[in-house]
């Protein structure tokens, strides 16, 4: 501590992070602790490994672990960056999610959970990726404690279409909200983005297999990182929607949360559907913001019935839980169209 407080300022502010701290912590870890701040001022990548050792495998000490890190990461942006290198985030992801209990709807929520998913719900300080690291994923997490998953949104601005599977939309929240009971068999979701409806239906289904996919190649390989972190089984493929299926008349459901953002996705998706799901007993479950919101919806009903589907559509007015008002593109008083479709 002496050393340190001869070294220069920031030490001083560390050590008062680490004193609130103290009663929280074992000893092995306090002694971890010391050995951090020993490598901090001489090597951000010694630093970075002695903290990602120092992470418990599974511990009611872990909200303190976690802001740990968090102040780290905020003392000493190397530090911060060296952490992202070493691979902690993905570590960090993979804990909380075998860490978590999710409750069901009668249950009371654990005081570990809670604590957990304010912390990550909050946290802007974790290990983030450094300037150079463009086509790499962001650190911060997305709890979704509806479904009992944590997302991990994608670094980078939104710069098109291209791009809207880096963030958590509000039809995805919403549609994930009813797919409880109800899906079996072989199960795509189109669009998956961020995953949160394919998870859904993955941990769901109690029969099958369930595929995700997007188009957007940074963002399939994000989901396949999201699956393994919470310890998620299913299928996670490249797919376009303007090009045919690999697999026709494969699935017995596919699932869709805004995946149409202007008319010609519409008539593409639709089409797709129709080839993609099983004869006489394939069904599909697309729910998009209504058309004062998104390009293209009021025209996809149609696309499906002249690509031989029955539809049933129905207006979902007053959903607005807090986590859907809390997603990106959330707009007061949004509504939904609900597609239910079949072959």
């Amino acid at each position: 501590l002496i050393f340190f407080f001869r070294a220069n300022t920031q030490s001083i502010v560390f050590i008062s992070i680490m004193s609130s701290f103290s009663a929280d912590f074992d000893p092995p870890f306090l002694a971890s602790a010391s050995a951090i701040l020993s490598a901090r001022l001489a090597s951000p990548n010694l630093a970075a490994t002695l903290v990602s050792g120092c992470l418990p495998q599974s511990s009611p000490h872990l909200p303190a672990h976690l802001s740990f890190v968090a102040s780290c990461c905020l003392l000493s942006p190397a530090l911060s960056e060296e952490l992202y290198l070493n691979g902690l985030h993905q570590r960090l992801k993979a804990l909380m999610s075998k860490t978590v209990h999710i409750t069901g709807d009668d249950e009371e929520e654990d005081p570990l959970t809670a604590s957990l998913y304010e912390l990550i719900a909050t946290q802007s300080t974790f290990p983030r990726p450094p300037p150079s690291v463009t086509d790499d994923m962001l650190v911060r997490l997305r709890p979704v404690k509806s479904c009992g998953l944590i997302l991990q949104p994608l670094w980078g601005n939104l710069t098109g279409q291209d791009d809207v599977g880096y963030l958590l939309w509000p039809s995805a929240i919403v549609l994930a909200g009813m797919l409880e009971g109800v899906l079996n068999g072989e199960i795509l979701e189109l669009g998956s983005g961020l995953g949160l409806v394919g998870l859904k239906a993955a941990r769901e289904c109690k029969t099958g297999r369930v595929t995700l996919s997007d188009f957007n190649s940074r963002v399939v390989e994000n989901l396949r990182h999201t699956a393994a972190g919470n310890g998620v089984d299913c299928d996670v493929e490249h797919i376009d929607y303007y090009r045919p299926p690999s697999r026709p008349a494969a699935y017995d459901w596919v699932l869709g949360a805004d995946i149409v953002c202007k008319d010609e996705d519409a008539v593409a998706s639709a089409k797709y559907i129709s080839e993609a799901l099983k004869d006489g007993v394939g069904r599909a479950l697309v729910v998009s913001a209504t058309g004062k919101y998104r390009y293209g919806v009021d025209i996809f009903a149609e696309a499906c019935r002249e690509n031989g589907l029955r539809v049933e559509t129905e207006l979902l007015e007053g959903v607005g839980g807090e986590e859907v008002k809390a997603s990106q593109g959330w707009v007061e008083g949004m509504t939904f169209w609900r597609h239910a479709i079949f072959k």
